[in-house]
């Protein structure tokens, strides 16, 4: 009821919006703004913020969260409770799929970067979780969208290829996924 007025401007996903701006503030306070984001953890590398085995580190840990969170997810979820990851839509040409994922994860870099820059820690977690939130939307109808690797790669490593040959699914989940948001990262 207290979040009623936001429902017009928020959509039926107010409740998303909601969830994400406290659990970005959540993560950060408790990981002590850590990355959880492997297009994020390689910007900063890139950039010489963090040492080569602090990449690593990252990443492997990214990976395993990764692969455990989504089948225990799966497990626990309510039956009424919707539960997907990300996908590209059907119809989406791969080039317009890695467009999108280069381009909403270099906005989720600049949204970190603005925010951290301009409004300093720790006051900068709200904006920096609704600017994710509103980047979730932008890509929503078109790449999901992941804007993290290991969120798509959880999704995918749960749900499988189903019908599709194994080789082509990967193939194309790893270029948009893994290759745009790495690359939109890294731009």
């Amino acid at each position: 009821m207290i979040f009623t007025p936001l429902c017009t401007f928020l959509g039926d996903s107010w409740n998303a919006w909601i969830m994400h701006f406290f659990l970005v503030i959540l993560a950060d306070v408790i990981t002590v703004g850590s990355q959880v984001n492997p297009a994020v953890s390689v910007a900063i590398y890139l950039h010489d913020w963090i040492p080569f085995n602090g990449l690593c580190a990252r990443l492997i840990g990214q990976g395993l969260a990764a692969c455990i969170v989504f089948p225990m997810l799966g497990v626990f979820s309510p039956s009424h409770v919707p539960f997907s990851g990300p996908e590209i839509a059907e119809g989406l040409a791969i080039r317009e799929a890695i467009t999108t994922e280069f381009l909403v994860t270099m906005g989720l870099m600049l949204v970190i970067l603005a925010c951290t820059d301009f409004i300093k820690p720790p006051a900068h977690r709200p904006f920096v979780g609704i600017g994710i939130r509103a980047l979730v939307v932008a890509g929503q109808h078109r790449t999901g969208p992941g804007m993290n690797p290991m969120i798509a790669l959880g999704w995918a490593w749960y749900k499988g290829a189903g019908a599709e040959a194994p080789a082509a699914f990967w193939g194309r989940h790893l270029a948009v996924y893994l290759g745009g948001a790495v690359a939109g990262g890294a731009a």
